[in-house]
This record gives structure tokens, sequence and C-alpha cells, in this order.
């Protein structure tokens, strides 16, 4: 949106410089019926003319220099924070399925949530054995929520594919509802009680397909 609005006023500018040009050196005459006529409209557009190229100086001096000077720091901070929520989102998925990623059978949406619901989410991870698998979950969806959030703060620096991605986490539903596991119980009476393990499961397994496509062109 800002490259299209910063784009239109160049035109404008170049447009209303050009015009300026053709009245002041009369390069491209059109016939009136009255010289006094043609001298004042001359004079009312160059007027308006002139106004905008200083308005257009003015507007880039004092917004649109200073906010290409920001984003050229700010920029890649976004891209790391945005490169983090993605690796998190990368843990979230191998919580339950360690080193899938770089494993040679690939699973499908379907079978990775079925596996997601057949987990026991309060065995430890397998990287930290002093933090059960919900747990992990819990600080990850707390700490992609906050940086998240956090990067939304700088939204006008962002492009439409980081503003889309970034969007999309927070409003998915992991991010939304968390996990709510099933209990210690035998997986033959899991029936009983209300859980979401699949719907995260399937959730996670979109948001890292998603995360995986983000910088695929870059």
């Amino acid at each position: 949106m800002y490259a299209c609005l910063k784009s239109k006023w160049c035109i404008l500018a170049i447009l209303a410089l050009a015009i300026c040009i053709d009245i002041e050196f009369e390069l491209l005459l059109i016939p009136t019926c009255s010289d006094t006529t043609a001298k004042a409209t001359n004079n009312i557009i160059l007027a308006l003319s002139y106004s905008y190229i200083a308005a257009a100086i003015f507007y880039y001096l004092v917004n649109v220099l200073p906010f290409e000077r920001r984003l050229f720091i700010i920029r890649p901070l976004l891209e790391a924070n945005i490169c983090e929520i993605a690796e998190h989102i990368h843990v979230c998925k191998e919580v339950i399925m360690p080193f899938s990623s770089i494993s040679d059978k690939k699973y499908s949406k379907e079978e990775y949530a079925q596996k997601f619901e057949d987990a026991n989410l309060y065995s430890p991870c397998f990287l930290n054995k002093n933090k059960s698998k919900k747990k992990h979950l819990e600080d990850l969806r707390a700490d992609i929520k906050s940086e998240a959030n956090l990067i939304l703060t700088y939204r006008e620096y962002m492009t439409d594919e980081q503003f889309r991605f970034v969007n999309t986490v927070l409003n998915s539903y992991f991010i939304k509802n968390g996990v709510r596991p099933y209990p210690k119980v035998d997986t033959k009476f899991r029936k009983d009680f209300d859980s979401n393990q699949y719907e995260i499961g399937a959730c996670i397994y979109d948001l890292y397909e998603y995360s995986k496509t983000l910088y695929k062109n870059k």
C-alpha cells in the first residue's frame, strides 16, 4: 500500500513538472479565442503545479526520507523475528516427531494430525526430559504469540507477505485456543474425554508448511 501511494504522488509531481516546463517554454500550444484567457489559465495551472511540486518535495523530506531510513534499519530486524516465529513453529511440529523434517519419510497432514492425537503430551520432551510435551508446546505458543504481537506494532514496515503470515499465525487455531490434551489414560478410554489434539496437530502442520514457503523465492 505504501509503495503504491508513493508511486502515485511521484507520478503526479513529475506530471506537474512537465506541465510547468511546457507552459514556461511554450512547447505545446493549445489555441484559444482569447490571449487574456490563455494567460490567466496558464498562470492558474502554473501556480497549482508549482504548489504541488513544493508540497511533494516537502512530503519527501519530512515523511518519505525518514521512513526509508527507518525501514532500512527495521526491516532486517523484522525478517529475523519472523524467521524466529517460523523456527518456533518448526520446533512445535517436532515436539511429537523429533527430526521429522530431515527424515526420508514424508507425512501427510492427516497422518501427522493422527500421530499428534495419539501422542501422550504429558511424556517428557526428547531434548528436555524435565519438561513435558504439553508444557513445551505451551511455552512455544506463548513465545510465538508474544513475538507476533510485537512484530505487528511495526506493521507499516512489513511487506504484504510478511503481514499475511504473521496475521495467519496469530489467528490460527493453535495460537487462539492452545492445546487441550487427553488425560493420562489408556488410548481406548480417550473417547470419553474432550480434546483438541487432532485439530492442533493439523493446525501446526499447516503453519509449518506455510512457513516453509515464506522465503522460497528469496
